[in-house]
């Protein structure tokens, strides 16, 4: 169960750099203050490495949380990945 987040902002960006897709989540709550890192924010890093990319997850020292990921697009664009998103489970 997730506690209520008190955000009152949030920012998405997406990016090319290079032959990388940049795609950053930022909001102002109140961060993961030390929670361990939960089953979605697992399988979204776990999705991330299938394609060759990297996920992270950061507080800012101003609060909030930052997700970035780092997705590769010249393999992706030779047709070399192919990910199947693992089944949701009920909760």
């Amino acid at each position: 169960m997730h506690q209520e987040q008190q955000q009152s902002g949030s920012r998405l960006s997406a990016l090319v750099r290079d032959d990388t897709l940049v795609l950053e989540v930022e909001d102002n709550g109140r961060g993961r203050n030390g929670e361990p890192e939960g089953a979605g924010l697992a399988g979204m890093r776990e999705l991330a490495a299938q394609v060759g990319g990297i996920l992270t997850i950061t507080t800012p020292s101003g609060g909030g949380t930052r997700v970035e990921a780092r997705l590769p697009l010249a393999d992706r664009a030779r047709g070399r990945h192919e990910v199947t998103p693992p089944p949701c489970s009920g909760s």
